[in-house]
């Protein structure tokens, strides 16, 4: 009989993501409108970063899903402080998917732009 601890030490788990929910003001207008441009639901074309999802009051990077998105999002012409909280959320705290939310938080120590 296969107990519950054989089915859970299985190979085929499911990955599991850290997400951090932070506030939209870390981004500015422009990191906005370029997450727009590179959104494939936003701008329709095929090949752009199936990693950026628009929600309704911001967006959700999974950035699990890109070889190198902080590369990515720099060659997109995306801030530098954009860029900074990041590479921060994704270095130091192991998030592997970002959200960006109007509602959400502020995360101290990073700038803030009110547009």
């Amino acid at each position: 009989m296969t107990s519950l601890n054989d089915i859970q030490c299985q190979p085929n788990e499911p990955e599991i993501c850290r997400c951090a929910v932070i506030s939209n003001a870390h981004m500015t207008q422009a990191d906005s409108e370029i997450l727009d441009s590179l959104s494939p639901w936003l701008s329709g074309e095929e090949g752009v970063c199936h990693w950026i999802h628009p929600t309704r009051y911001g967006f959700l990077l999974r950035l699990s899903a890109s070889s190198d998105a902080i590369k990515e999002l720099r060659r997109a012409g995306l801030s530098d402080d954009f860029c900074h909280v990041v590479t921060f959320l994704s270095e130091k705290c192991q998030a592997s998917m970002i959200h960006f939310d109007a509602d959400a938080d502020l995360l101290e120590g990073f700038s803030v732009h009110n547009w």
